[in-house]
């Protein structure tokens, strides 16, 4: 919600770092309800899955507006249930097609990975660059143009080209 409503470059920053930290510590604050506790390398790459997807949205809002759910509904709809699953469980298809591209896979076992043996490898590597992605879609471009109140969407067709109007006239 705080990537519709702020408007501006710095606000964005703040608010993407306001989303990691919010939902770092509210995952750290449930695990610790449940009695089991992280490392601080595990905090740090939790840290860094956050503030990757944060700064994504943050740039996908900024160029595309509202309609940024569109791609971020499907990413954080079907990955996460595709992403929790064993993978040679899956149908060949449904590994190849959804489990191998998700970035939700590579949270899932960068922090297995992280909370047993201490290092996360290529996982470190994809949240650098989605962070760099979302970076650069944030500090680059200008903001998406809102949308009009009354749905009307300018496509700039003049009435000089007798073509109907919006209000759906026939040219007679």
């Amino acid at each position: 919600m705080l990537f519709v409503l702020l408007r501006g470059t710095r606000f964005r920053l703040l608010s993407a770092v306001t989303a990691a930290v919010l939902t770092v510590g509210s995952v750290t604050g449930l695990l610790a309800w449940w009695g089991a506790g992280l490392t601080g390398g595990a905090l740090a790459f939790l840290f860094a899955v956050a503030g990757a997807f944060a700064l994504l949205q943050a740039g996908l809002f900024k160029h595309l507006g509202i309609r940024a759910m569109g791609v971020l509904g499907v990413l954080y709809l079907m990955a996460p249930a595709v992403a929790g699953q064993v993978p040679e469980l899956l149908n060949p298809v449904y590994r190849v097609a959804l489990w191998s591209w998700t970035p939700f896979r590579f949270a899932t076992e960068g922090l297995r990975a992280v909370r047993h043996d201490g290092s996360a490898g290529t996982a470190w590597w994809v949240f650098a660059g989605i962070a760099l992605a979302g970076l650069v879609l944030v500090l680059a471009g200008q903001e998406a143009q809102p949308d009009r109140p009354d749905g009307v969407v300018d496509v700039g067709v003049d009435q000089a080209d007798r073509l109907p109007g919006a209000e759906r006239q026939h040219a007679a």
